[in-house]
């Protein structure tokens, strides 16, 4: 009689054989063991544990009666079904809630709002769903890659069995072997001769990242550059044999799911090898100079696309001439475009300006404010000269557009964020204006203290000397003693409540005036 652990367990591997979900209770009553249920929830936990089973999300409850499993390889069929039904239907993005209906629908589970976070995680183990760039909708690289490369719809059940196979047991995430990409193109070259993989090496820039011409190799290999031209499209063909393609393409699926599906990708890391392998599955490739991006599965008719990047009235929504991107590829995107505008605007060197400001914090003399941009930006190095033509508002007057203000101190500059602005008035005017309003309320002269005081309430930093010179030269103020009244006034004369104060207020201004008193001594 067979015992009941193994009864159990093959229940539940019948079970999860099936493309449907169960529940403790369909595997118990499966196996005819109706008093077993505690048995088969152990049993169950440790198929989950080992990666044969799901168990996904629990809608309502905790107990065991509202959980429910699914076969793991169930779980992966239906994602490549999906996948390949999708990219015939040329469907490349799902709102959440479409695709927890379509998972309801397929395993006849009605209750589904929001699609369960274990069978998503197959999905993204293989790169064949990822987060939309928009909230709430998901991608499938994957079914990108089919519908740029035709041929390879059949292709995609060897490569994920291909991708199992090499994943570590027992883990929920993919862990790949550590064999780059190089040892995986490495091993599809060894099915041509030594001096095929050579020159194919050569061309494609496989050993140093340069491609070398025909007359190059030609010379190397002793033969014509017509000979090398042959030997080359020789041994693309025999790459090409349907025998080694699912070679290439398991290098390709490999590289796919490692970078979590990414169809988008720097200028530095579209390395030769990869150009290599997916030039050998059919994958063209769009390369945006300007962005310094490769859009994988793309061919050179990018036009519209470059149009509205290049184009400064619609700069800021060229990607909406994208196709359906990820959340991960749409990020790089936009850091891409927001360099290329910004190295594009008209004010380049006022950006670099502002960024110096924002890094000392503070208004800074102009000459500070350079050195801080040769800091921040080593490569933009130039005179004193030119930054400062970049500062003034004749050489380029959208410069306040990014907020840095001339602050009234001569070469002194400040940011708007930090609280900054430039002056109503031109200094000579707003100290005469000064004096004009307290001498009007006091009929006392104004003093230079009392200036700066007044100042300060409207402009931010000032210097003494300048005030200074302000006060002494200016054609609306004279000098009286104790301070400055404006021109043509006569200090009035105080009345005898006020001589008393008065007497002792001049006293003191007198004390003031001098720089040394002769006292005698003891």
């Amino acid at each position: 009689m067979m015992d009941i652990s193994a009864l159990i367990d093959e229940a539940i591997r019948v079970m999860a054989n099936r493309p449907v979900v169960f529940s403790v209770q369909d595997v118990t009553d499966y196996a005819d063991l109706a008093s077993s249920s505690d048995a088969v929830a152990v049993a169950l936990k440790a198929h989950c544990n080992s990666g044969s089973a799901l168990l996904l999300d629990e809608l309502r409850g905790s107990g065991s009666e509202s959980r429910h499993y699914l076969g793991r390889e169930q779980a992966e069929r239906w994602w490549i079904d999906s996948t390949l039904r999708w990219a015939r239907a040329g469907v490349r993005q799902l709102a959440t809630a479409n695709l927890a209906s379509e998972m309801s629908l397929a395993f006849d589970v009605r209750r589904w709002t929001a699609a369960p976070r274990s069978l998503l995680s197959v999905g993204r183990r293989f790169a064949l769903v990822a987060d939309g760039s928009q909230p709430d909708t998901f991608v499938f690289p994957w079914a990108a890659v089919i519908c740029a490369s035709p041929g390879s719809a059949k292709q995609l059940h060897p490569c994920i069995n291909y991708l199992r196979n090499r994943a570590v047991s027992g883990e929920l995430q993919h862990r790949f072997s550590n064999a780059g990409l190089c040892e995986a193109v490495g091993q599809i070259l060894a099915f041509v001769t030594e001096r095929e993989a050579d020159i194919l090496k050569g061309r494609l820039g496989l050993e140093n990242g340069e491609s070398a011409t025909l007359e190059q190799l030609g010379r190397k290999h002793g033969v014509t550059r017509e000979r090398i031209r042959q030997i080359q499209q020789k041994a693309l063909r025999k790459l090409h044999h349907p025998s080694r393609r699912q070679n290439i393409w398991f290098a390709f699926a490999e590289d796919f799911v490692k970078s979590s599906g990414r169809l988008i990708l720097p200028e530095g890391e579209l390395t030769p090898w990869r150009q290599f392998v997916n030039g050998a599955v059919g994958l063209k490739t769009a390369h945006v100079p300007q962005i310094g991006l490769h859009f994988i599965g793309k061919d050179g008719d990018f036009a519209t696309y470059r149009k509205a990047l290049m184009t400064s009235d619609t700069q800021e929504n060229a990607s909406r001439y994208l196709d359906v991107l990820s959340y991960q590829d749409s990020a790089l995107v936009r850091e891409a475009e927001e360099r290329y505008r910004t190295s594009q605007t008209p004010t380049t060197r006022a950006y670099m300006l502002r960024e110096a400001l924002r890094s000392l914090g503070r208004a800074a003399h102009y000459e500070e404010i350079v050195q801080e941009c040769h800091r921040l930006f080593p490569d933009k190095v130039t005179s004193a000269r030119s930054w400062h033509a970049a500062l003034s508002g004749c050489a380029h007057p959208t410069r306040e557009e990014l907020g840095i203000v001339w602050i009234g101190v001569k070469g002194t500059y400040g940011l708007k964020e930090h609280g900054y602005s430039r002056p109503d008035a031109d200094l000579f005017t707003q100290v005469a204006d000064i004096v004009e309003s307290i001498f009007g309320r006091t009929g006392k002269p104004v003093s230079e203290t009392t200036v700066i005081s007044e100042l300060a309430n409207l402009r931010r930093e000032s210097k003494v000397i300048s005030v200074k010179m302000a006060l002494g030269i200016n054609d609306r103020l004279e000098a009286e003693y104790g301070g400055f009244i404006p021109k043509g006034s006569k200090h009035a004369q105080p009345s005898d409540a006020e001589s008393p104060q008065y007497d002792i207020d001049a006293a003191f201004a007198a004390f003031a005036a001098y720089d040394k008193l002769d006292v005698d001594k003891d």
